[in-house]
């Protein structure tokens, strides 16, 4: 049940697991570069647009709050087989920056063989590098050592302006 994700008073036979499959599967196939605009709800408690997004691929579950007990809704991936698909489909589609803002969205572990294949681009990246330039902090050896300058901020000029790839 993993490549389907979990359907509740509902058991499969093998003809119907196996068009369970297929149709969603044919789901992520058919995505179009519209279709991204209305899957960046993902990690996210916003409303899904209509019909837009498909029932097969998003699920809402609730999350509990950090301060108090109170739950909130927010939409995830349905299964890690889906997810992959998913994400793997719309990394073609989408702009690489927003690709890796969703993935980082995404509060979930489904999404580790996704973040490895798309992302290392993103971290290769000149604007991504010299956005985090700032707010990169000191690492210390020991308690009382002093702090190590960061590499990227002592010699700039020294990595890479391409992804090698």
């Amino acid at each position: 049940m993993d490549k389907v994700g979990p359907l509740l008073r509902y058991v499969f036979d093998q003809s119907v697991y196996k068009d369970r499959i297929d149709s969603c599967e044919s789901v992520v196939n058919k995505m179009i570069l519209r279709d991204t605009n209305y899957y960046s709800v993902l990690g996210t408690d916003k409303m899904c647009e209509g019909s837009h997004v498909s029932h097969k691929l998003v699920k809402v579950v609730r999350v509990r709050g950090k301060e108090d007990d109170s739950e909130l809704p927010y939409n995830a991936l349905i299964s890690s087989h889906l997810a992959e698909l998913t994400l793997c489909k719309l990394a073609e589609l989408m702009v690489p920056n927003d690709f890796n803002l969703l993935v980082l969205a995404i509060k979930d572990d489904l999404i580790s063989k996704a973040l490895e294949d798309h992302s290392v681009f993103a971290f290769l990246g000149a604007a991504f590098v010299n956005a985090i330039i700032p707010k990169l902090t000191e690492l210390k050896l020991e308690n009382d050592a002093p702090p190590h300058r960061c590499a990227l901020r002592v010699h700039p000029h020294e990595r890479p302006s391409s992804p090698f790839f």
